[in-house]
């Protein structure tokens, strides 16, 4: 809104949360037994011993042994040693053969069922839970950026939200939105505004009113804002900076938020083009003073073993999860993120309920699922990975049909919440895609009303 004040100026994500000093190395459980927990351990000057003894009498694992095994900080890597356990000391997903082993964070741990992960800063996981809502699940570093969300929505009009593809970007817009007021909100993809679909959005055709009109009074939201061109760029500027939309056809009230999403390596890019003279120099700089980063899955570990749960328990509920599967999720580096690990988190399960089996474990995982396209087929090493996914697209994107979403409405009676769970995609993302198909929108019932709109094919 044109309005709206500043915020401030720093770049902000998940990595901050308030923690000062030098970074503090240690271990996160993250899975016990047969259930998500969240424990974070710093790590003792003479080690920590991972077992039985260390987590306690109600401890459900009955594979792990008393005093387990061995983790040690020594400066710049970690030392794990197997202490002659019953069920062996998996680092990395191998079995630790040797006496001792020397891994540099973040890396996966497994001891009987208890998998942890060893971490170079555990600051970051103290404070707070893991929670699960309608957005899904929020651990503690992604609180952490939604509460920064909170902070922009509160303080000024437009955020610059940078994130992978499936980071939880859905989630993060609701946060603003709601933060900032509510009202309409209406999302579309810059790439889809070429030619006529930018006469659409921005001039109106046919006397009908332009698409951003439906943005007054609440959000809208631009996706690849990389792909928005210059008649575009012009839209929105006048929107943030005079609360209107002008065209030759006409001049219409547009006091909205702006929410411009780009990827982490769209980054760099934008700032040539701005400096080249090809974006404009007004709107970057209205929306980059404001910028947020989501964290990748990658680096909400604690969230991995809560999304796979819950996953599992929407398709198969009688289905129990093994430790393995867990540990095989951690050490992918999931460039689809949350996306893609409910995707293939559900073709497991069905893997295992077609086999006969009762619980889901790492085989039944696909070899490619969550792994880079360069790196299909290859050994996982989790402190490579983690750093190096964000620089690779995944092979993964869910495609919603027609016909399938049809389908999933009438299976669902129309419960919107119930089809966006079968089909695997966010809830707002259903709403953008119904709201381009009007002949889906009387199989909708029970949902609030929904002024949600894209104009992207294959959405």
């Amino acid at each position: 809104m044109a309005a709206g004040g500043r915020a401030g100026q720093e770049r902000r994500d998940g990595d901050r949360g308030g923690a000062q000093g030098p970074p503090i190395p240690g271990l996160v459980i993250v899975w016990s037994g047969e259930a998500p927990t969240l424990k974070p351990l710093r790590l003792p000057s003479l080690g920590l011993i991972l077992g039985r003894e260390l987590l306690g009498p109600r401890t459900t694992d009955d594979r792990i042994s008393r005093q387990h095994a061995r983790v040690r900080w020594n400066g710049t890597s970690f030392s794990v040693t197997d202490l002659g356990s019953r069920n062996g000391t998996y680092v990395g997903g191998s079995l630790v053969s040797e006496n001792e082993v020397t891994v540099t964070p973040p890396c996966v741990l497994r001891t009987g069922r208890t998998v942890s992960v060893l971490v170079a800063d555990v600051r970051g996981y103290e404070d707070g839970d893991v929670t699960e809502g309608v957005d899904g699940v929020i651990g503690p570093r992604r609180a952490a950026v939604h509460e920064a969300l909170r902070q922009v929505a509160a303080a000024t009009d437009a955020v610059l939200l940078v994130a992978e593809p499936g980071a939880g970007v859905d989630a993060a817009v609701s946060v603003f939105h709601a933060t900032a007021g509510g009202g309409p909100l209406v999302e579309v993809e810059g790439g889809a505004l070429a030619g006529a679909g930018g006469i659409r959005w921005w001039v109106g055709h046919d006397g009908r009113t332009p698409e951003a009109v439906r943005a007054h009074g609440g959000t809208l939201v631009i996706h690849d804002l990389d792909a928005l061109d210059g008649d575009g760029q012009a839209a929105v500027a006048g929107i943030l900076g005079t609360g209107e939309l002008r065209s030759r056809s006409g001049t219409w009230p547009v006091d909205a938020r702006v929410v411009a999403v780009c990827g982490p390596d769209q980054v760099e890019p934008l700032r040539a083009q701005v400096t080249a003279g090809h974006f404009r120099d007004d709107l970057w700089r209205r929306l980059l003073p404001h910028r947020v980063d989501l964290p990748p899955l990658r680096a909400c570990c604690e969230e991995i073993p809560h999304w796979v749960v819950s996953r599992t328990r929407e398709l198969t509920p009688d289905l129990s999860i093994h430790s393995t599967m867990i540990e095989a999720c951690l050490l992918r580096p999931w460039p689809g993120n949350i996306d893609e690990l409910r995707h293939e988190v559900a073709c497991a399960t069905t893997l295992a309920r077609q086999g006969g089996k009762r619980t889901v474990r790492a085989e039944h995982l696909d070899a490619d699922a969550g792994m880079l396209i360069a790196l299909q087929g290859t050994p996982t090493v989790a402190g490579s990975m983690f750093e190096t996914a964000r620089h690779s697209r995944s092979r993964f994107k869910v495609v919603l049909d027609l016909d399938g979403v049809r389908a999933a409405l009438v299976a669902a009676d129309g419960d919107l919440a119930r089809t966006a769970i079968g089909l695997g995609v966010h809830r707002n993302r259903l709403r953008r895609f119904i709201a381009e198909h009007d002949e889906l929108a009387p199989l909708v019932s029970g949902d609030e009303p929904y002024q949600t709109a894209m104009l992207s094919e294959g959405d």
